[in-house]
């Protein structure tokens, strides 16, 4: 069974990244990130970095803690 993992930016739950062979698979759970899911990462760091630069992008900041 493929191992699932939470992925949070400032606090908040945005979606989750489920480990695979090439490293990790993120599904979003915000819909400001839906371009990114599927999208695979070579690790949690960069995968943290992409949806942080979106988050930017999209709506001008991180979204605020829950």
């Amino acid at each position: 069974m493929p191992q699932s993992f939470p992925v949070s930016l400032s606090g908040r739950m945005v979606g989750f990244a489920i480990a695979c062979d090439a490293g990790l698979v993120f599904t979003a759970l915000d819909p400001r990130l839906e371009d990114l899911s599927g999208t695979r990462f070579r690790d949690a760091a960069e995968l943290r970095r992409v949806a942080a630069a979106v988050m930017v992008r999209e709506c001008g900041g991180m979204p605020a803690a829950a």
